[in-house]
C-alpha cells in the first residue's frame, strides 16, 4: 500500500465537487495520494471522476443519520475488507474496482457533513450521537489499512449561533451557552467542534477547525447561488454586513491546512476563520451587484428595505404558529433571520499563517465567472490537466 489515502467524510457534498474539479488532480498526484469519499449516497459526478482519477478515487457509502450505516461502515468497509467480502451494499457503481484492492493507507481525515439547511430540521438530536461514535471508533484504529494521524474539520460560523449578529469575531471570542442555540443546524456545528476537540485531545492528534461561512460553489443545487439567481432580479437593499466566500478559495485553504497539519502539525491552531476574499468586510448587496454584471442582468425590481422588513416579520409569526407543523417551514424562518443580521469574522490567522492565499484566492466576481463556465460545460470534468 504504497499511497496514502484521505478520507473525506461528507465527500459527495457541492464543495467536494470543486475540490475535485479546480485542486485534486495535483494533490493526488504530487505525493501519490488516494481519496475514498463517503456520503448517503454517491454523487452524479462520481463515474466522470473515476474516469479521470482511475484508481485515486473510492466511493463508500455511510450515512451519519443511520445507526446501522455506521456500524456497517466499520464491519464490512474498506478498512476491513479481504476479498471474500461483497462490497455491493457499498458501492453504487457495481463496476467500481473492490475496495479490498485499493492500495492505499489512510491517514488524514478531512470531516465536512452538515445538516441540510432547508430539510435538517430536528435531525440532529440522531445524528450527533452517530458523530460519536463513527469517529471514536475511527480514531482507535490502528491496522493496515488504516491509522488517523491528523484531521481537519471542515467547520462552520453556525458554531458562534447564526440568531446572533457577529461583528468581526476572532477565533478566541468565547461561545455563547448550547442552551442559548434554537437553530439545529447551529447546534449540530457546535456539538461536532465539541466532539472533535475531545476526542483528538484524547488521541493526541493533530487538528483543526476551519470555521466557514456561506459559499458559492460548483453545484447546481448550491442555496447560494440560488439565492444569487433569485435575488438578482426581485431584492431590497439590505444593509447586512455578510462575509461570503467561493469554494475555491475554500478547496485552496484546504490544501494549504492539509499541507501543513503534515509538515508542521505544532504551527496550525485549533480554530480558523477564513469567510471571505477580501481584508474588509461587504454588504450582501455587493455579491448580488456582481452576480448581476458578470450575468449581464440589466432589469429588475428593488424593493424598499422597510417592506422587506415588516414582510419577514410576518412571515417569522407564521412560521413560529405553525412551524412545528413543517420543518421546511421553520429552517426557511430560520435562513431569512441568518440573512437579516451582520456576520462578519475576522480573518487575520488564517491569513498570517498562511500569507500564500492572497495570490491563489479568486475575488466573488471571478467566482461568478468560473462558476457560469463550468456550469456551461457538458462534462464535471471537462478542461482539467
Amino acid at each position: 500500500m504504497g499511497k496514502e489515502g484521505v478520507l473525506w467524510v461528507g465527500g459527495s457534498s457541492g464543495l467536494a465537487l470543486t475540490f475535485m474539479q479546480e485542486v485534486a488532480w495535483s494533490y493526488l498526484q504530487s505525493q501519490e495520494r488516494c481519496l475514498v469519499l463517503t456520503g448517503h449516497e454517491a454523487p452524479e459526478w462520481l463515474d466522470e471522476a473515476r474516469l479521470k482519477f482511475k484508481d485515486r478515487i473510492v466511493f463508500a457509502k455511510l450515512d451519519l443519520l443511520s445507526k446501522e450505516s455506521v456500524e456497517a461502515f466499520f464491519h464490512v468497509s474498506i478498512f476491513f475488507f479481504s476479498f471474500f467480502y461483497s462490497v455491493q451494499n457499498l458501492v453504487h457503481d457495481h463496476r467500481l474496482q473492490s475496495l479490498a484492492r485499493f492500495p492505499c493507507k489512510v491517514t488524514t481525515c478531512v470531516f465536512g457533513i452538515r445538516l441540510s439547511l432547508v430539510h435538517g430540521g430536528k435531525n440532529h438530536v440522531h445524528i450527533i450521537p452517530n458523530v460519536k461514535s463513527f469517529l471514536k471508533e475511527l480514531l482507535q484504529l490502528d491496522n493496515s489499512h488504516v491509522k488517523i494521524i491528523r484531521l481537519l474539520h471542515l467547520s462552520s460560523v453556525a458554531v458562534v449561533d447564526h440568531l446572533q449578529a457577529q461583528h468581526l469575531i476572532t477565533e478566541d471570542a468565547p461561545l455563547p451557552m448550547l442552551q442559548q442555540y434554537n437553530g439545529p443546524y447551529d447546534i449540530f456545528k457546535r456539538s461536532c467542534e465539541e466532539i472533535i476537540e475531545d476526542l483528538c485531545t484524547q488521541y493526541k492528534l493533530p487538528h483543526s477547525n476551519l470555521r466557514l461561512s456561506g459559499i458559492f460553489s460548483n453545484d447546481k443545487n448550491c442555496i447560494q447561488m440560488g439565492a444569487m439567481e433569485l435575488q438578482s432580479i426581485v431584492t431590497h437593499r439590505s444593509p447586512n454586513l455578510l462575509d461570503m466566500n467561493t469554494s475555491y478559495n475554500v478547496s485552496l485553504a484546504i490544501l494549504l491546512l492539509l499541507g501543513k497539519l503534515q509538515s508542521n502539525p505544532s504551527a496550525v491552531k485549533r480554530v480558523y476563520y477564513y469567510t471571505r476574499d477580501t481584508i474588509e468586510p461587504k454588504e450582501y448587496i455587493s455579491y448580488l451587484l456582481l452576480y448581476r454584471e458578470v450575468h449581464n442582468i440589466w432589469y429588475g425590481v428593488c424593493l424598499p428595505h422597510s417592506l422587506c422588513a415588516l414582510a419577514f416579520s410576518l412571515f417569522h409569526f407564521i412560521a413560529f404558529v405553525i412551524g412545528s407543523l413543517s420543518s421546511s417551514i421553520q429552517s426557511l424562518s430560520y435562513l431569512l433571520r441568518v440573512g437579516q443580521l451582520d456576520h462578519t469574522f475576522d480573518n487575520n490567522r488564517f491569513r498570517t499563517d498562511f500569507p500564500e492565499i492572497a495570490d491563489q484566492e479568486e475575488t466573488i466576481r471571478e467566482g461568478f465567472v468560473r462558476i457560469e463556465s463550468r456550469r456551461k460545460q457538458k462534462g464535471y470534468f471537462t478542461h482539467i490537466d
